[in-house]
């Protein structure tokens, strides 16, 4: 594994300097005054529907006034296959919502896993963004001002994934994107393809689940032909979906769900909140992520 030079904001904590850990420079990035971990930090969680936004969930902290006024990241998340329903993805969005993000989930409160799909398109992402900045700015009492809607996170799997590449392309008010089991196919869907790719501008993590996902040749091409600061991370048991749906080489394991969720915590974290220590799971010799035997990484583009 090769890992790039790396700038660290004078505004987060350093680890020891043997760790070559990193954090986001991005001058639109408030520093954080809490030096503390999101994977050490715990909070219920209230999964709601989102006001205005039929199509849509929210996950939250249940006590937003807990927080800073605006202080608490957002993610806007896209289902697997795109399905109009994140009740599969609940365990991950609910962790999500635990280690103190506010996720903004595709998909109706109320609708069943059988309520279908939409196509690949960047509007049920961008909706989510408008209406979570205008519901923030308006005192929404469900977050009492406490979103920082300069920080907004994209991830989505498999054909999710790619709503969320192509809202990250096409949006500039996202900062960060985790675009999981996912990448455009050579020839483009719902004329959405590859060349997407150049208007990404903004750290990337993909994730795949090793050679028995359908997704890893893509989510390799993909990752190649990103010009942004990337990271391609890789555990060869997961497959398509082990990683969020706790699967191990075709069988229930617990364990794998949490690294999948441990993942995205610590990406957002480090990526949204500048976090030094969250930057340790992805970088330096003795990297959280990349000193797990099934785990292989690689990063590029080190404006990290």
């Amino acid at each position: 594994m090769t890992f790039p030079t790396h700038r660290v904001l004078a505004s987060t904590l350093a680890l020891a300097a043997a760790a070559a850990v990193t954090t986001v420079a991005d001058a639109r990035k408030p520093s954080i005054p809490d030096p503390t971990p999101a994977m050490q930090k715990f909070y219920p969680v209230v999964r709601e529907p989102a006001p205005g936004l039929p199509g849509h969930t929210v996950y939250r902290p249940a006590d937003m006034k807990q927080f800073d006024k605006e202080s608490v990241p957002v993610i806007v998340w896209a289902n697997g296959g795109c399905n109009l329903s994140n009740m599969g993805f609940a365990g991950t969005l609910t962790t999500l919502a635990m280690h103190g993000f506010v996720v903004i989930a595709n998909g109706a409160y109320d609708a069943s896993l059988t309520s279908g799909s939409s196509p690949v398109s960047p509007t049920p992402l961008k909706e989510a963004i408008d209406w979570v900045q205008g519901a923030n700015a308006l005192g929404n009492t469900q977050f009492n001002g406490r979103l920082d809607t300069s920080r907004i996170g994209a991830a989505g799997q498999s054909c999710g994934g790619l709503q969320a590449l192509t809202t990250t392309a096409n949006d500039s008010r996202v900062d960060s994107l985790a675009a999981v089991n996912t990448g455009y196919f050579p020839t483009p869907t719902n004329g959405y393809g590859r060349e997407q790719l150049a208007n990404i501008h903004v750290p990337t993590l993909v994730v795949n689940g090793g050679p028995n996902d359908v997704a890893y040749q893509n989510s390799i091409d993909n990752y190649n032909l990103i010009n942004a600061p990337a990271y391609l991370a890789s555990n060869s048991h997961a497959g398509h979906s082990g990683l969020w749906f706790g699967i191990r080489d075709g069988a229930g394991n617990t364990a794998m769900a949490e690294q999948g969720s441990t993942l995205l915590v610590n990406w957002f974290d480090y990526t949204l909140n500048g976090n030094a220590t969250a930057g340790g799971y992805f970088f330096g010799v003795n990297c959280g992520l990349c000193t797990q035997p099934e785990w292989t990484v690689q990063s590029k583009n080190g404006r990290f």
